[in-house]
């Protein structure tokens, strides 16, 4: 038998819905299915390999075991894996030569705490692997942290520029703007091209890739969604009992996190079903909340480390005007 070869019309289910409704064409796509029973207990191993590859097929054969007469389906695992390599490709374009540094580096930040974000849903198969790789990515986002707050401490500064000490605002983003431009040009210096952070992200998307996607099971992204609920749960009841920096600032990172996974599990067909049970009753207000909860307290963060930066410049005529203003403007946000 092996070496026999029949063809399959697969239509995801996301195009038959859309046919069904609206009427529209269904995207469609021919694989050849090549049986092959090397596996144990002469149970068939079926090897897809897409006969040609229409826009955002992954070329790539995909591997399903078991009895052809079930329904061919990708379970949470092959959408959460799409989502990772995309983000992995997002940091390295983004790290590159072309276009703003300062928002490729803002760009990369982001990318890296979505792409950490998703490994978490998969950590109970991933084990050490996924850990491993998880802390490489953690420090090279850290290494860009300095980067970015110089980025972000001008752009506050910018938004704070409205009302009467406008000029004033104006005056401290230029010398916030001087700053991140010299320790742009330090670290570029100092690793031209950004080559020495692309390459441990390249090894990572290698890493990423050998992972046991297929091994994901709804129930594993359903309890890693309920975790994070708990995880938030906690941060933000410590927050409000011990409302130090620190401790908001622990509550934004889990809630920014919960935020991007619930993100994660909504945006595929193959995932959205996986949410846990808090989450599945309104999954898309319950996103609308958190990333509201993140934005405020993000924008907290932001004026804290401005506050930071305006203490290391030498002081001017304006700086008690300023500081009195972003205390001001840190209370009203305060959560």
């Amino acid at each position: 038998m092996t070496g026999n070869v029949l063809f399959l019309l697969v239509i995801p289910a996301s195009a038959r819905r859309r046919n069904a409704i609206e009427g529209q064409a269904v995207t469609s796509l021919i694989v050849q299915v090549r049986m092959d029973y090397r596996c144990d207990r002469n149970r068939s191993r079926y090897i897809l390999t897409p006969a040609f590859f229409p826009a955002g097929i992954d070329p790539r054969p995909m591997a399903i075991s078991g009895d052809m007469s079930k329904t061919i389906a990708t379970g949470p695992g092959d959408a959460l894996h799409a989502l990772a390599q995309r983000d992995c490709r997002i940091v390295l374009r983004a790290l590159g030569p072309r276009g703003d540094r300062h928002a490729g580096i803002h760009r990369a930040r982001k990318t890296i705490r979505r792409l950490r974000a998703v490994l978490a849903l998969g950590a109970a198969r991933f084990g050490a692997d996924g850990d491993a790789i998880d802390r490489r990515l953690q420090r090279l986002a850290a290494g860009l942290s300095a980067l970015r707050d110089a980025q972000a401490v001008t752009d506050t500064a910018d938004t704070l520029a409205c009302g009467g000490d406008a000029a004033q605002w104006h005056r401290l983003a230029r010398r916030l703007a001087r700053r991140r431009d010299l320790l742009l040009r330090q670290a570029l210096a100092d690793d031209p091209g950004f080559d020495r952070r692309r390459e441990p992200l390249r090894r990572a998307a290698a890493a990423i890739d050998a992972l046991p996607w297929h091994a994901l099971r709804p129930g594993d992204v359903r309890k890693a969604l309920a975790r994070g609920e708990r995880r938030v749960a906690k941060a933000r009841k410590q927050a409000m009992r011990e409302p130090t920096p620190q401790q908001l600032h622990r509550w934004r990172r889990r809630v920014r996190k919960l935020r991007l996974q619930v993100d994660a599990a909504r945006a595929p067909d193959a995932v959205a079903p996986t949410l846990s049970a808090t989450l599945a009753r309104k999954p898309g207000k319950q996103a609308r909340a958190l990333k509201k909860l993140a934005d405020r307290l993000g924008r907290y963060q932001d004026l804290r480390i401005l506050r930071r930066a305006l203490k290391e410049l030498p002081d001017t005529a304006a700086t008690p005007a300023l500081r009195a203003r972003l205390r001001r403007e840190m209370k009203q946000t305060k959560p």
